[in-house]
């Protein structure tokens, strides 16, 4: 099974508990770890810090490290996002799901971007694979879509606009030949992220991934073997 893992980054931002350095040396940590437990075939980042472009200096330390770095960060979208509110869910729920879906939309259109790839992996930047990642568990889940085992929402039903569950976001997969599903369910997540907001209620990517993605394709595992801090407060977690 050849794969290509797919790496979501914000370097340049205002929130959260870590610094752009901080940040830096995870994302490095989350390739290392990567290339130590799975070693695909390929490694792409996705870049989308809002708070300010990468120096040369960062893009270097991806370029040397990765396959293909996509950089967001002069978008004016995610520049405009990023300035538009103190909400740092708001912000990265709508940026890493429409940059996500534009990365999906420019491998549409670039076939040559996950030529011979058999599974993408999702990776939350930051996090890490750990000893629990088991890539044969992903060579049984052809035209599947993994995630880890769907979560009970902690909001009420009326916030999310009736969405009870969720999967959450760090680390799941699929296979290559459902690129066109993916992209499909990406756009109808931004949808439902924004339709929400703007009626006066709330949902993020997870809820959205749940609500969204073609439950004919989904596979659960118990765990996935990804673990890291997370941003706002440096709570470990691992899945």
């Amino acid at each position: 099974m050849r794969s290509a893992f797919v790496i979501t980054s914000a370097l340049h931002t205002k929130f959260g508990v870590y610094n752009t350095g901080e940040r830096l040396l995870q994302t490095i940590a989350t390739i290392d770890s990567v290339e130590k437990y799975a070693n695909p075939e390929k490694i792409i980042v996705l870049e989308m810090g809002g708070g300010g472009s990468l120096t040369e200096a960062e893009q270097t330390e991806f370029t040397s490290r990765c396959d293909l770095l996509m950089d967001y960060t002069k978008d004016q979208d995610v520049i405009a996002l990023h300035n538009s509110t103190p909400n740092w869910d708001v912000v990265k729920n709508i940026t890493e799901t429409s940059r996500f879906a534009a990365f999906l939309q420019t491998c549409m259109a670039d076939p040559t971007i996950l030529e011979g790839i058999d599974r993408v992996f999702k990776i939350s930047g930051r996090y890490i694979l750990n000893e629990q990642f088991d890539l044969a568990q992903y060579e049984q889940a052809e035209n599947k879509i993994t995630f880890k085992a769907r979560q009970p929402s902690q909001f009420k039903p009326e916030t999310t606009g009736g969405v009870t569950q969720q999967y959450f976001s760090r680390l799941w997969s699929f296979d290559a030949k459902l690129l066109p599903h993916i992209a499909m369910a990406y756009m109808n997540m931004i949808k439902t992220i924004v339709t929400r907001i703007n009626a006066g209620g709330y949902i993020d990517i997870e809820h959205s991934l749940f609500a969204c993605m073609p439950k004919e394709f989904i596979i659960e595992l118990n765990t996935v073997g990804v673990e890291g801090n997370l941003g706002p407060n440096g709570i470990l977690v691992k899945d």
